[in-house]
């Protein structure tokens, strides 16, 4: 029994750590990789715990979706209102 309580704990933080909290840490234009967007263009965020994905997964195009491998972007205007959902074109984690 006692080994039990050791390893349920432990179990506990490993799944925590899979499942960890989003952290962006950049938003930067698709092409040149600078914080200049403009409105309509294409750009990536990058951060920690964005996508369980292991490896690159590329969206079928033209109709990209905006759900994919568990990851949805949304925007919400600095006046408020209702989230307008963002198509993805991939999902890579990336682990250091």
């Amino acid at each position: 029994m006692k080994s039990l309580r050791t390893l349920i704990p432990s179990l506990l933080l490993v799944t925590g750590a899979l499942y960890a909290q989003p952290n962006v840490t950049a938003v930067l234009d698709g092409a040149a990789l600078t914080a200049n967007l403009a409105q309509g263009s294409v750009f990536v965020v990058k951060g920690t715990g964005l996508s369980t994905a292991n490896e690159f997964f590329q969206a079928t195009a033209p109709t990209y979706p905006a759900s994919f491998h568990n990851v949805s972007i949304g925007l919400t205007a600095t006046s408020g209102g209702a989230a307008s959902a963002l198509p993805i074109v991939y999902v890579y984690n990336l682990r250091a």
